[in-house]
């Protein structure tokens, strides 16, 4: 019996030969992913990303949906927070010159 590790490693071989249109198990995502199937079952619940079910028995998540749930949590990075700070700023700066005068 092969252990959850030597699986995870097994599933990610596949991702290589798999497009934005294929999909995914419930094991395959949560190993994609890195949580356990429960998790992954709660975030379909929560409507985190869309599942298909062909049947009673069966779930699956397409690449392409799981790959642009990722990318849209992504958090933004610090050079472009400091960037809009600074937009702000000098937009703050120069409404109070505006108002001043």
């Amino acid at each position: 019996m092969s252990s959850k590790n030597e699986n995870a490693q097994r599933v990610d071989k596949n991702y290589f030969f798999k497009t934005e249109s294929d999909y995914l198990s419930i094991s395959e995502t949560a190993a994609y992913l890195g949580i356990s199937e429960s998790g992954v079952k709660q975030k379909i619940r929560q409507g985190a990303f869309p599942s298909y079910k062909p049947s009673s028995k069966l779930l699956y998540v397409k690449l392409g949906d799981l790959k642009r749930w990722i990318e849209s949590c992504c958090s933004e990075s610090a050079e472009k927070l400091s960037r809009e700070a600074d937009i702000y700023l000098m937009k703050a700066k120069f409404n109070s010159l505006k108002q001043a005068a």
